[in-house]
């Protein structure tokens, strides 16, 4: 709910969140423009007071303006007039006519309530609230809401946020568990290479691929739908797939980690593989500063230098670095990491070429120019590292004991050294023997060192919850041998192991915190491991004698859609067309759709575009050529509108379209062709594939207004050498309405494994496909039971497939349109 303060509590006005209905959001009083000299709005004691003053028109509007969308509308507010009349008004667009208006009689000094309906039909538009007054009049209690359809009430109880609560896993008791209430305990490498598909503001469109921005990813190419590819051993986000840089994702990790007891958690940053003198995702590094530093959660610093090329190594590139992370404390200093005082900077260093005393240089470098001491964590040849006198913290190495699979190859074990499995498949027993081994010397080597260290160290166990990169793309995967299906146990045991070799001292280190494609997440997941996704978090949590408390959910919004069916108990996952088939005989088509969950209910088409070009104009290498589609005149305006693009190109070829038509790019301001805009969109890369091909893009803020025609401009060129390589061809441009035509349909099912897929015939009157009528494009939407929208598809019926036998030609689709 919120309110607007003038020193005194005005109107309510409230903001709904079922379906996105509710009340509108007015401007406070002193928002509100007046026509008329000496016209004004006054609040006092929760009443508007509107003054005439002296004008030919005496009134007061809001600004800015109020957003509607096509919809009912309720307005109500109580009012007091002793004589004269109150004339109401809510106008549509930029004052192109009225919504509402009455005039309303005076009330003889008594409050009367005012309550009215009104329906908003045109899309993307503003409108405006007016009072003209010529006495002034007392308001109270303004209320502008939208009123929800029948459909939206009942879908808005259908996906009212009830999270699923998940059976507790059976763990030991918190008195059997290692005791961390005392220990510094850390996570290192939070990732920050998940991307995701959709829209920064959220949105339920699929999710194209999830893993590294370059693409490597176990998700690109394993089996099965592409929001459920989840990799070798199915540890699956809670939140499903997500993109590391949403806001509201950010705020939910970070609440998790907090709720777990871990004392803060190292960011991985990853130095410019070129120069490595800034960090790659150094501006996503100070969004989750600032978040932090609101919920009060740490963050440390983990500098991948480990795995870049030589330049990144230099000396002086790596001061520049870590002075350019550094500098931020200036601006986030409660949101740092640190440990006695000192920001955590953590590197590793198995095979860095620096010697003990370019160590030491580097890190006397960076605290003089930075201005204070830095708590230094290496991991590294433990024998080198102590020698560092800069160094605060000797980090063992991780415990993971992984062998390949793969007969007779070796089995790795941690302590600084390789050594041979002692049969197949590795004895548990000898790893950890041997790892403990190899953490009490570490720890007696930092004890001994610290007789003669000016600056004394402490000593970090690096500890893996588990390892499996199987579903990664290494060519010879690792796994932790049997431990795939328990990690719990195994994490319990390496943490165990590790307080009892080094003492109740050690600080742990944890790996990691998001690396799924290593399976080592501790972040809440859905695993064939545990019934409980956040069996990891709880774990920590009563290891450090508390209890883990689930943060609240991010929006629906940001919840990927086939996670909206697991938690909300409603299917967001759009359906998809998968091909289509003619029927000569008759003017329809069968059009095959499959939906994971629900299945779809119906197929739309359109084969009626606004506009269509001419075929077949060739683009010769490093040449371009403009072509442009008329859009006619509609008495409603048109906005929101999909370019389809059929072309050819050879392979290896990429086509760049630039794109110039009316748009709406703020405050409701439309702008013809050729005007200056603040946003001009990119147009899209078209990729050489030799045959011919549709590609469909969404033409943002489209806007045309009621009765008024206009025109795209779409710009091709061909980015090759003049003279050489193969011309491609543009053969034809059409431009579908956003919302395409609802035309008949009716659909049968076909049996399915695992889903359900539907054949649907289409069909079209003969004024949209007459059956002479041949190279028509032909736009198609699947729906489902839950309203849930495919992508648009753009087929086209050559002659040949008009032509062609009964039962028709198959035609499938070749394109992910991308919205």
């Amino acid at each position: 709910m919120k309110r607007h303060t003038l020193g005194i509590l005005l109107a309510v006005l409230c903001l709904a969140t079922a379906g996105g209905a509710g009340e509108l959001e007015l401007p406070a009083p002193e928002k509100w423009a007046s026509i008329g000299e000496g016209t004004r709005l006054e609040a006092a004691d929760g009443i508007w007071r509107v003054v005439p003053g002296t004008g030919r028109e005496t009134s007061v509007w809001t600004r800015p303006v109020v957003a509607f969308e096509p919809a009912k509308y309720r307005v109500q507010f109580r009012y007091r007039l002793g004589e004269g009349e109150l004339h109401f008004i809510i106008k549509h667009g930029n004052d192109t006519y009225a919504l509402l208006e009455k005039r309303l009689p005076a009330t003889g000094g008594e409050w009367r309530k005012f309550e009215a309906e009104m329906e908003e039909s045109v899309p993307g538009v503003h409108g405006s609230v007016w009072f003209h007054v010529v006495r002034p009049t007392e308001i109270a209690d303004l209320r502008l809401e939208r009123i929800l359809s029948e459909s939206e009430r009942a879908s808005a109880e259908r996906i009212r946020a009830v999270p699923v609560r998940q059976a507790e896993p059976v763990a030991p008791e918190d008195s059997s568990l290692p005791d961390l209430t005392g220990t510094f305990l850390i996570a290192q490498e939070w990732h920050s290479w998940f991307y995701a598909s959709s829209a920064p503001e959220g949105g339920d469109d699929f999710f194209l691929t999830w893993g590294y921005h370059d693409g490597r990813s176990e998700y690109f190419t394993s089996s099965g739908p592409l929001w459920r590819r989840a990799g070798a051993d199915l540890i699956y986000p809670y939140l499903g797939f997500y993109s590391s840089g949403n806001p509201e994702v950010i705020r939910w990790q970070l609440r998790c980690m907090k709720n777990s007891g871990l004392d803060g958690v190292l960011m991985q940053l990853y130095p410019d593989p070129a120069l490595g003198r800034k960090f790659m995702n150094l501006e996503h590094f100070e969004q989750c500063l600032k978040q932090a530093q609101e919920e009060e959660f740490r963050l440390g610093i983990h500098d991948e230098i480990q795995f870049m090329p030589a330049s990144a190594k230099k000396i002086d590139a790596f001061v520049e670095r870590a002075l350019s992370v550094l500098s931020l404390a200036k601006r986030y200093p409660d949101a740092f990491l640190r440990r006695n005082g000192r920001i955590v900077y953590q590197y590793e260093a198995w095979n860095l070429p620096y010697s003990p005393e370019e160590h030491q240089r580097i890190m006397e470098t960076v605290e003089k120019a930075f201005g204070e001491p830095v708590y230094w964590m290496v991991c590294g040849p433990a024998e080198k590292m102590v020698q560092v006198e800069g160094l605060a913290c000797l980090k063992h190495p991780a415990n993971v004991w992984t062998h390949y699979r793969q007969e007779g190859t070796k089995t790795y074990g941690t302590g600084g050294d390789r050594w041979e499995a002692e049969r197949f498949p590795p004895d548990e027993a000898i790893f950890w023997k041997r790892w403990s081994e190899s953490v009490r010397k570490s720890a007696e080597l930092v004890a001994e060192a610290n007789k003669t260290r000016k600056n004394k160290l402490e000593h970090a166990v690096w500890i893996y919850p588990g390892f499996n990169n199987a579903g990664r793309w290494a060519k010879v995967p690792s796994v932790l041998p049997e431990r795939s299906f328990d990690r719990s146990e195994y994490f319990v045991r390496a943490i165990r192991a590790a307080l009892e070799a080094a003492g109740p001292e050690v600080i742990v280190n944890l790996s990691s915190w998001n690396d799924r494609e290593e399976k080592t997440a501790l972040e809440p997941s859905w695993s064939n491991e545990s019934p409980d996704p956040f069996a990891m978090v709880r774990l920590l949590a009563r290891m450090k004698r508390r209890e883990f408390q689930e943060p609240p959910l991010p929006p629906k919004e940001y919840v990927d859609p086939w996670m909206w069916s697991v938690l909300y108990g409603i299917d967001r996952t759009p359906p998809r067309i998968t091909g289509i088939r003619l029927h000569v005989s008759e003017a329809n088509l069968a059009v095959d759709a499959v939906d994971d969950l629900s299945g779809p209910v119906r197929v739309e088409a359109s084969a009626a575009p606004l506009a269509a070009s001419a075929r077949e104009v060739p683009v010769k290498p490093g040449e371009s050529i403009r072509l442009t589609l008329a859009v006619p005149k509609r008495p409603e305006g048109c906005g929101g509108v999909f370019l389809g693009i059929k072309y050819r190109a050879a392979a290896g070829t990429s086509l760049v379209c630039s794109l110039n038509y009316p748009r709406r790019v703020e405050r409701g301001i439309f702008r013809g062709n050729g005007a200056a805009a603040t946003t001009i969109p990119a147009g899209p890369v078209l990729h050489g594939r030799s045959g011919a091909r549709w590609h469909a893009v969404r033409l943002p803020n489209f806007r045309l207004e009621p009765d008024r025609s206009g025109a795209v401009e779409v710009t091709f060129r061909h980015p090759g050498k003049a003279g050489e390589g193969e011309e491609a061809v543009i053969e034809q441009l059409a431009i579908f309405p956003e919302e395409i035509v609802n035309e008949t349909s009716r659909g049968f099912a076909l049996p399915g494994a695992g889903r359900e897929v539907r054949t649907f015939v289409v069909g079209f009157p003969d004024k949209l496909l007459p059956r002479n009528f041949t190279g028509i494009p032909i736009a198609l939407q699947a729906v489902d039971a839950e309203g849930n929208r495919s992508a648009i598809q753009i087929f086209d019926l050559s002659e040949r497939e008009m032509n062609s036998a009964l039962g028709g030609w198959s035609i499938e689709c070749d394109e992910v349109c991308w919205r």
